[in-house]
């Protein structure tokens, strides 16, 4: 069997906001965007809250972008090449 997906925007955002949402089982209040170009500087940036609805409508995610470095598992993986998991 083979099927094919082609995913826009708004279900590529759908489906990482949902999947940090679950990570952080306590969020009730999401928003996300997707910047740059395919294979040069692509990402995806995203405030999640507990509780402030009002706060993450009028965050500026452009803004934000801009403030913080990346902080997903790749990135930390390339700050510390020496990390192992112990399997035991």
């Amino acid at each position: 069997m083979m099927f094919y997906k082609k995913l826009d925007e708004d279900d590529i955002l759908e489906i990482l906001i949902e999947y940090y949402q679950e990570q952080f089982s306590d969020v009730s209040a999401a928003k996300g965007l997707i910047l740059g170009e395919p294979g040069k500087n692509l990402r995806f940036i995203g405030a999640f809250s507990d509780e402030d609805f009002q706060y993450i409508h009028n965050l500026d995610l452009n803004k934000l972008d801009k403030e913080i470095d990346f902080n997903g598992d790749h990135q930390f993986l390339k700050d510390n090449p020496d990390f192992t998991i112990d399997e035991k």
